[in-house]
């Protein structure tokens, strides 16, 4: 037991120290019957649909992906995009990324994006679930 908290210790401190948090293993999110499971990306590692997320958003207001690749392989550079050929994303020394997109219909907008480390190559789907602008409300004056 003692040997488990020690080798765990030092993936964090080494994370800590590194200036990058431990890698955990990857996580696949069940898919509701809300997602439309064919827009989903096939992670080609596991062959299963990757969903990374899903976000709420409002038509014409942007929305803000964030997400984090890491690798727990030494010394690997990572590469994020936005599939199939969308931008590349910066990866901050944590491994973070960020992707801002403003929905222009309600509905669900699939987002695909796909990181390596030229070797292997992971890709998932960010979902955002926009839902229409409520419009304001005009309160009258007092009515006489």
């Amino acid at each position: 037991m003692n040997r488990i908290a020690c080798v765990i210790a030092i993936c964090v401190v080494a994370g800590l120290v590194f200036g990058q948090p431990p890698c955990p293993d990857q996580v696949f999110l069940p898919l509701s019957s809300a997602i439309d499971s064919s827009q989903i990306t096939v992670d080609p590692v596991s062959g299963n649909p990757l969903l990374l997320g899903v976000i709420r958003a409002i038509v014409g207001r942007p929305a803000r992906i964030v997400g984090r690749a890491c690798d727990q392989d030494p010394n690997d550079t990572l590469t994020v995009w936005i599939l199939p050929d969308g931008p590349s994303l910066t990866l901050d020394p944590n491994g973070v990324y960020t992707h801002t997109i403003t929905p222009t219909s309600p509905g669900a907008t699939y987002v695909h994006v796909g990181a390596t480390d030229g070797i292997a190559t992971r890709q998932g789907t960010w979902v955002i679930r926009a839902r229409a602008n409520n419009p304001p409300t005009l309160c009258g004056g007092i009515v006489q």
